[in-house]
């Protein structure tokens, strides 16, 4: 997910743990302790994710097939993004003579 320009990410729950989790490709829904593989584990994250992106937590660990796992990225379930846009010059110059 990448959040506009101007907007900050803020999670209350940075430092929690086993906080809920969901798959965004096929809706499993669980918490830290069902993945199988940490997101810092995993092999080739940096190649699935971009500068800006917020980071997920594994990778999904739901079966999909005979022998065969879903493997998309889970991300937190519980994360709140908070935002606050810049002002513009003008706003600034306005809000400074009040």
């Amino acid at each position: 997910m990448q959040l506009p320009r101007g907007w900050t990410f803020y999670d209350p729950l940075a430092y929690a743990s086993n906080r809920p989790v969901k798959c965004e490709c096929c809706e499993w829904k669980g918490h830290e302790s069902d993945l199988d593989e940490s997101v810092w584990s995993y092999n080739g994250i940096y190649q699935r994710i971009s500068p800006g992106d917020v980071m997920p937590a594994g990778t999904c660990p739901k079966s999909v097939g005979k022998n065969r796992l879903c493997s998309s990225l889970v991300y937190f379930n519980d994360v709140v993004v908070a935002f606050k846009e810049i002002p513009n010059i003008l706003e600034q110059i306005a809000e400074a003579t009040q």
